[in-house]
């Protein structure tokens, strides 16, 4: 059975590292709304076109499904549970199963090793959003094909529990 795996996680979690890591692993393809502000190996976030870039990364995982039938990893933040729900629309489509990990860091590494530039105020509202959401939207929830985990990326004791925002 084919299977997708659905990251989330706030800048500079590791999900691009754990995607490649995973794809190399599984012989996966990886798409990433990122893919969009990466060009001849640069990256250039602009926030004004997140809209296109998740527009583009979906119709990669559309082209990639349904064309190729491949096993895919989608890395992208997905801070919001309902950000998940066309790539399990597709899973649920195709006849793939789902694995949706969230990926916790130590806010403060995070921080340290995000490349979007993000003001810090930015970086602190999605990594609230992460923690305030359910990980499988309520659509889906308690579906037998989809399963859930957590991945810690910075080797650390952080409890997600104990993570205070700062100001």
């Amino acid at each position: 059975m084919k299977h997708m795996t659905i990251l989330r996680g706030g800048p500079g979690s590791g999900k691009t590292t754990f995607a490649e890591t995973v794809a190399q692993r599984k012989q996966a393809k990886v798409i990433s709304a990122d893919d969009y502000f990466t060009h001849d190996g640069c990256y250039d976030f602009r926030p004004s076109e997140l809209g296109q870039a998740h527009g583009q990364c979906f119709r990669r995982a559309v082209a990639s499904i349904s064309n190729w039938g491949c096993d895919l990893v989608v890395d992208n933040t997905n801070s919001q549970s309902d950000e998940m729900i066309p790539y399990l629309a597709l899973a649920q489509a195709y006849g793939y199963t789902v694995e949706i990990i969230t990926m916790v860091c130590d806010p403060e590494v995070a921080w340290a090793r995000q490349t979007h530039g993000l003001p810090r105020e930015k970086f602190d509202q999605i990594n609230r959003r992460l923690l305030a959401n359910d990980r499988t939207p309520a659509l889906y929830r308690g579906a037998p094909w989809i399963r859930e985990s957590v991945e810690v990326t910075d080797n650390s004791d952080f409890n997600p529990q104990d993570w205070e925002m700062s100001s």
